[in-house]
């Protein structure tokens, strides 16, 4: 799980979700612990999945940097608050764990505005889809090689992944930062609200669209599409 900022900036950490107990851990896995990323979060429940415990931590923790209680990855079952907060805008998938009345109710008590992304439009409007996820993943790859072991048990491949993912998190902000602007930009999370920016808006499988001039008054009833800055009016 991926969070970026509208600014570029590195604030939240990646997050990993692993398949194994979440109330007991082996000696070996605490062993293992010892060599994980402290730039990736990492998690284990049977499902190998996020859920809700998952998105609250992600709430407080990175989206408000309010510390998680103990433990409560595993056992939390409510909310964890510390208002008040600063006005926050999270543009997110649609996802169950993600939108239940628990989260909404946290949500509200942090003063964060949700937006959902519909299913089949996340590769249009949204910013990780268009262009951070494939950036990431592609470094992931190459990053992926330099932790390859002839050690091939499960924990080592969960360490090797893991500082993978760590490396090219941090790439990402330090190399690709105007990419991740730029996506924020093109999808209208960021522009201004007053409509200057909207010249930066860009729909993937529309490149001749041009958005703006709306402001203009039409002197007819009918609409004015702009196009490549061609006007074509269409009769009501």
């Amino acid at each position: 799980m991926l969070t970026a900022c509208s600014d570029g900036e590195l604030r939240c950490k990646p997050i990993l979700v692993f398949h194994g107990h979440t109330t007991k851990e082996s000696k070996t896995r605490k062993l293992e612990r010892r060599q994980y990323s402290p730039d990736v979060h990492i998690y284990f429940n049977p499902t190998a999945y996020s859920n809700q415990s998952i998105t609250f931590d992600w709430l407080n923790r990175d989206i408000c940097n309010i510390p998680p209680a103990k433990d409560s990855a595993i056992d939390t079952d409510s909310p964890i608050t510390n208002p008040p907060q600063p006005q926050r805008l999270v543009v997110m998938d649609i996802f169950s764990g993600q939108k239940n009345k628990a989260v909404f109710s946290l949500m509200k008590a942090l003063d964060i505005t949700a937006v959902y992304i519909p299913d089949g439009c996340t590769g249009y409007v949204q910013p990780m889809d268009t262009i951070i996820n494939k950036l990431v993943k592609d470094k992931i790859a190459e990053e992926s090689l330099t932790y390859e072991s002839d050690d091939t048990s499960v924990g080592q491949r969960r360490i090797a992944i893991m500082h993978a993912v760590a490396e090219a998190w941090l790439w990402l902000h330090q190399c690709k930062q105007d990419a991740i602007i730029k996506a924020f930009q093109q999808t209208g999370i960021s522009p201004c609200p007053t409509g200057k920016d909207d010249h930066k808006l860009y729909v993937r499988g529309l490149p001749d669209l041009t958005v703006g001039l709306w402001e203009l008054e039409m002197g007819s009833d009918g609409e004015v599409e702009f196009v490549d800055e061609v006007e074509i009016e269409e009769q009501p």
